[in-house]
C-alpha cells in the first residue's frame, strides 16, 4: 500500500470489488483520517475503561485487536488529551494509506 501511495499520483481502495475512495494518496489520507496517527497498545484488563475514557475526547479511533489508532491532524493535542490513559506501549507516526484502508474497513490489509 505505501509503495501505491510513493509512485502513484492516483489511487483506489478496493475491498471485496467495490471501489471505497479514490484520489491523490496524501490528499485522501488527510482528509480522511488526518495526517497523524497515535497508536496505543492496551491492557487486556483494561480494555473498557479505556474506551470509556476515550469517548470523552473528539478524536476518531479505531480498534484492531490489541491496540487503538487514534487519528488526527494535531498528534500534540492528542498526546496532551490521552497522556493519563492508562496504556503498555505508545507510538505516534504520519498517518498512512494503510490506516486509512483500516479506517473505511474496519481491517487490517492481512486479515
Amino acid at each position: 500500500m505505501e509503495e501505491a501511495s510513493q509512485l502513484c499520483d492516483r489511487v483506489a481502495i478496493i475491498d471485496k470489488g467495490k471501489i471505497l475512495m479514490e484520489g491523490e494518496p496524501k490528499k485522501l489520507v488527510a482528509d480522511n483520517i488526518g495526517t497523524e496517527v497515535v497508536e496505543i497498545r492496551l491492557e487486556d484488563e483494561n480494555q473498557d475503561a479505556i474506551l470509556e475514557q476515550l469517548n470523552e475526547f473528539n478524536f476518531t479511533y479505531e480498534r484492531a485487536g490489541d491496540t487503538l489508532y487514534l487519528f488526527s491532524n494535531n498528534g500534540k493535542e492528542l498526546l496532551h488529551s490521552i497522556v493519563d490513559v492508562k496504556h503498555t506501549q505508545l507510538l505516534h507516526r504520519p498517518a498512512t494509506m494503510e490506516d486509512l484502508f483500516l479506517k473505511l474497513t474496519g481491517r487490517g490489509l492481512r486479515e
